[in-house]
C-alpha cells in the first residue's frame, strides 16, 4: 500500500533534504520498503533512488547518512539484476570499495557484507573488483582492529 499510495516518491524527495537525520531516516524506509519486494525494488529503481543514495554514501557530511544509504542500496540491489546492473553503470562498486575505508565501523561492516554477498551471488564481479583495488582494500580492512566488518571482508577475500 505504501508504494502504490506514493510513499516511494515522497521518501525519495527526502534524500535531500537538509536536516541530515531526515536524510539518514528516508534511506532507512526506502530500504524497508525495498527488501525482498521484487516490485517496490522495481519501482525505487524506476524513480532514481540509486544515484541519490549513491550520493548519500559516497560524500553526504553526516556520519548517520551513509550507513543508512548503504542499507538501502543493498535492499535495491541484493538478488535484484536491475538494481546491479544500474549500480555497476553509476561506478558504484568502486564507492562500495571505498566505503571499506570508512572510518566509520557500521559502514565498513555494510559494505564489507554487501560485497561478499555480491560476489558469491554474481562471480562475474571478482574481475572489475578486483581490478579497483579491493583485495587490498579489504586486506587492510583486516589489518584494523576487529569489528563487525571482519567476518565479511575475509568472505569477500576468499570469493
Amino acid at each position: 500500500d505504501f508504494c502504490s499510495l506514493g510513499g516511494l516518491e515522497a521518501v525519495l524527495g527526502l534524500l535531500g533534504h537538509p536536516w541530515p537525520p531526515l536524510r539518514a531516516g528516508a534511506a532507512r524506509v526506502l530500504g524497508a520498503c525495498a527488501q525482498n519486494l521484487p516490485g517496490a525494488q522495481a519501482r525505487a529503481l524506476a524513480l532514481g533512488a540509486l544515484p541519490a543514495l549513491l550520493g548519500g554514501l559516497r560524500s553526504d557530511p553526516d556520519p548517520r547518512v551513509p550507513p543508512a544509504a548503504l542499507f538501502a542500496i543493498s535492499c535495491l540491489v541484493r538478488a535484484q539484476p536491475e538494481g546491479l546492473e544500474q549500480l555497476e553503470a553509476l561506478g558504484g562498486l568502486e564507492v562500495l570499495g571505498g566505503a571499506l575505508q570508512s572510518p566509520q565501523p557500521p559502514l565498513r561492516a555494510r559494505a564489507a557484507f554487501l560485497l561478499h554477498c555480491l560476489l558469491k551471488e554474481h562471480p562475474r564481479l571478482k574481475g572489475p573488483l578486483v581490478r579497483q583495488g579491493l583485495v587490498a582494500r579489504a586486506a587492510a580492512l583486516l589489518r584494523s582492529e576487529h569489528d563487525g566488518a571482519h567476518e565479511h571482508g575475509l568472505g569477500t577475500l576468499c570469493r
